[in-house]
């Protein structure tokens, strides 16, 4: 199981896949307020308590720079630590990456209907 992540200043997105013939299969999504918590360990455990021992591996894209395994949020006062997270949580790897690089990341794995949805024709 993989838990993947968008964290940002207004709202948190969590999901957990499934790795299936080599195709991710969304088991659960969640959103939290990021502002009704303190910190986003907090948010990891209220979905970590639902889950437990099922996530393996972690990915989130965090609104702002990631350097050696660590990023400030810019909208909150949050440090998300690579591993305090794998620590924790006991995930066997954990990896935040720039929200902008993830997004651009995934691009190439999009279908021509996601690629267009939204353009007028």
């Amino acid at each position: 199981m993989i838990l993947a992540g968008d964290i940002g200043g207004t709202k948190i997105r969590l999901a957990l896949y499934s790795s299936q013939n080599r195709e991710l299969c969304p088991i659960e999504i969640e959103s939290f307020v990021s502002s009704d918590f303190s910190h986003l360990e907090e948010i990891f455990h209220i979905f970590s308590a639902k889950h437990e021992g099922c996530v393996r591996n972690a990915c989130f894209g965090v609104s702002g720079p990631v350097l050696s395994g660590q990023a400030q949020t810019t909208k909150l006062p949050w440090t998300v630590d690579e591993d305090k997270i794998r620590r924790v949580f006991g995930f066997g790897s954990v990896k935040p990456v720039n929200d902008l690089v993830a997004t651009a990341a995934a691009v190439p794995f999009l279908t021509s209907r996601q690629l267009n949805k939204g353009k007028e024709h």
